[in-house]
């Protein structure tokens, strides 16, 4: 894959080996009635591999739009079609396995809502049990109980 098709955020945030990891896993997608091109599926490599670097300030889908130069309507059912889940889905399940590392390091939930790009800790508590089926405090106990097991 030549550096000069990528965008500048892929060229300045990306080795050539997790470059190629995105492509493959581009690659090995089906794209149903879309009739994706190649330089659309880089396009939606360059989405993921920013939204794994920003999802604790992601951009708006607009401004995702213009950052990866992909058209909204594209991006959004793109994306869906080759990843199989939305943007925001993506973005909520990023935060939350970041959260679950976090939450591992004993530190307080408001540390982690936080860290993971939530303003409002009753959001992430709430997103947090909608995510894993129980709150952060009840996911740290049981982590807790584990360890001295």
């Amino acid at each position: 894959m030549s550096s000069n098709k990528l965008s500048p955020y892929l060229q300045a945030n990306s080795t050539e080996d997790e470059i190629d990891e995105l492509m493959v896993e581009v690659d090995h997608t089906q794209d149903g009635d879309l009739h994706i091109t190649p330089e659309d599926y880089k396009k939606l490599a360059e989405t993921k591999s920013y939204l794994i670097d920003n999802f604790a300030g992601p951009p708006t889908i607009k401004q995702l739009a213009r950052i990866v130069t992909l058209n909204e309507f594209k991006l959004k059912n793109y994306f869906k079609e080759v990843f199989q889940i939305t943007i925001h889905s993506f973005i909520i399940k990023l935060r939350m396995e970041e959260a679950n590392k976090i939450l591992a390091e004993d530190h307080t939930v408001n540390e982690v809502a936080l860290k993971v790009g939530y303003r409002s800790v009753s959001h992430f508590i709430s997103m947090y049990k909608s995510y894993y089926g129980k709150t952060p405090m009840q996911a740290n106990k049981s982590k807790r109980i584990k360890k001295r097991c």
